[in-house]
């Protein structure tokens, strides 16, 4: 089967050609204009009356009440504004609508937090912190945390009740790790004697060979031994020569603290810190505790809160004090007991001093006894943290420890003499 083109021609109809732009292209060149311009007509005819049967249309709908029609509009002009999802923040970065719309859900739930009484760890108030910046710029103050979330649940943004439900497990959560007993203090057993170590320092010693903390027991009866044998003085763990000088022994423990040894870290920061060197005690001390040492914790959150080496920062005071509460420093927990009963969050204070008896702190005990006495302490805590406390005491006694102890004693007593 074929056809005829214009010219008379036959095509088979396997290569006949239908589109209407070739025919207009034929047309043209055989001097059909006026075929063109009455087609153009007719679509020009055509798209107004489109355009006015959409007019119609919109009309009526407006006059029923138009409201699918307005909510369409408004959501092109939504989609329009928001240029590819994504919004202009106070900062002038842009972030991705969804996530700005999340983060002003976050600042009124913070905003709405901050009513409430202390309560948040300082990271996780640092992570609120730094979420919240990301939408706006928010003073650092303004961040607290609550005991009763539940007058904030009538929020009419729809996730700031959900963010706040988040906040409060986490809050949970840092609570339970910041109130966690450990399971021994920070300073951990004697690696001779096998013992839990003393917390007092003076009945610990630090060898600068190996950076091991050795018990006065231990040391003591390996210093006897080998006095009465004539031997030579090595360190009871490493069997390094145990240095004869002061030098030597500064020496070796430099390269520990060269080496990123966290206790030899530690122990170079207290030197400089004895000689009002707070610049360096602060260097040292900070190194030494984001590699994980309490002692190291302990001794910034001091800096910080008398403004040695560094601007007073209550803040970062209280997230040092509260790392080295749970790594297990005894006395650190102390201090954040004595915090939280002036900032009269008394039953907080509590439950610090009960975990530090627990590990043999004294002082801790002194306050629960005074506790006991203005009665914010009842009977059956004050009772338990006792014997806690006095297990713990027990632990770290042994007879070498006791004739270590009097033989330094004596030794003291003998030089005051003198």
């Amino acid at each position: 089967m074929s056809t005829q083109n214009s010219h008379g021609n036959s095509l088979p109809t396997s290569q006949r050609v239908s589109s209407r732009d070739d025919e207009v292209m034929e047309k043209q060149q055989e001097g059909g204009d006026d075929v063109s311009k009455e087609e153009k007509q007719d679509d020009d005819c055509g798209k107004e009356e489109q355009q006015q049967e959409e007019k119609e249309q919109r009309q009526a709908n407006e006059s029923e009440g138009g409201d699918d029609t307005e909510e369409e509009e408004h959501q092109t002009d939504k989609n329009e504004g928001s240029d590819d999802d994504t919004v202009a923040t106070g900062s002038g970065s842009s972030v991705d609508f969804n996530q700005f719309v999340e983060l002003q859900a976050l600042l009124i739930a913070v905003k709405t937090l901050s009513s409430g009484e202390y309560l948040a760890t300082s990271s996780l108030l640092a992570e609120i912190h730094s979420l919240s910046k990301k939408a706006i710029k928010c003073s650092e103050d303004m961040f607290k945390s609550v005991n009763d979330y539940e007058h904030i649940l009538h929020l009419s943004h729809p996730l700031a009740a959900e963010i706040v439900t988040k906040i409060k497990l986490k809050l949970e959560a840092s609570a339970d790790i910041l109130f966690a007993q450990p399971k021994g203090s920070c300073y951990g057993d004697c690696p001779i004697c096998f013992l839990p170590l003393p917390l007092q320092g003076s009945k610990r010693s630090v060898m600068s060979c190996c950076s091991h903390e050795i018990c006065y027991g231990c040391f003591h009866a390996d210093r006897l031994r080998q006095v009465s044998g004539s031997l030579q003085r090595l360190c009871p763990f490493c069997r390094h020569p145990v240095p004869t000088t002061q030098a030597e022994s500064g020496a070796n423990t430099m390269r520990r603290a060269e080496a990123n040894d966290p206790t030899a870290l530690n122990k170079v920061g207290t030197i400089h810190y004895s000689k009002g060197e707070y610049d360096r005690a602060f260097q040292y001390w900070s190194k030494a505790a984001r590699l994980g040492n309490a002692s190291a914790h302990f001794n910034v959150s001091i800096l910080y809160q008398d403004g040695e080496g560094v601007e007073k920062d209550g803040e970062k005071f209280i997230h040092h004090l509260e790392e080295a509460s749970i790594a297990g420093h005894p006395g650190a927990r102390f201090n954040l007991g004595l915090h939280e009963r002036k900032g009269c969050s008394k039953e907080r204070a509590v439950k610090h001093f009960i975990i530090a008896a627990n590990l043999g702190h004294d002082k801790s005990v002194k306050a629960l006894k005074e506790g006991y006495a203005e009665g914010f302490v009842s009977k059956e805590d004050f009772a338990t943290a006792l014997r806690s406390f006095q297990a713990a005491v027990d632990a770290m006694k042994s007879p070498q420890r006791d004739a270590a102890y009097m033989q330094a004693g004596a030794e003291e007593s003998h030089k005051v003499v003198r």
